[in-house]
Formats: C-alpha cells, structure tokens, sequence
C-alpha cells in the first residue's frame, strides 16, 4: 500500500489545531504538538508497504571461503517479497 499522505496531513492539522486556543503553559503546548507530530510521522512512515523482487544472480566464491570448499555448492535464485 502506498505512504497515507492525506492522513498525514489530517494528523498534523489536528495536532496545531488541538493547541489553538491553548494560552496556558507554552512548554506543556510545544511538547504536545512534538508528541502528536512524532506519533502522525511514525504513524504514515509505516502506513507503507515495501515490495522487491529479486533478481536471479551468480554467486563467486573465493579462495579460502567456506563456499569454495570441495562439495560445496551455490546457486542463482528468484524471489518476491513485500514487508508492510
């Protein structure tokens, strides 16, 4: 799913609107602002979804690697995959 901008816009509305007619302890308002902020940023930085492919690819062992060892084996391969 693709980054929620419209719902990070709405939180950070909401957060200065929630201080508007705050006239009391400017301190206590700046840190609720910061505090709605950070929640509305972590809030739309995991509202996305990484998708990859991977691409098939040759693996070079080396001398004196433990893939280059008698018997030992390596192979190209395909994969998808997404974290949300």
């Amino acid at each position: 799913m693709p980054l929620m901008t419209p719902k990070l816009i709405q939180d950070i509305k909401k957060a200065f609107e929630a201080q508007k007619e705050n006239t009391g302890n400017q301190d206590a308002a700046i840190a609720k602002i910061a505090m709605d902020l950070g929640m509305a940023i972590d809030s739309y930085v995991r509202s996305g979804t990484v998708i990859t492919t991977v691409a098939p690819g040759i693996a070079v062992a080396t001398a004196g690697s433990p893939a280059a060892q008698v018997g030992a084996t390596t192979a190209p391969g395909l994969g998808n995959g997404a974290v949300t």
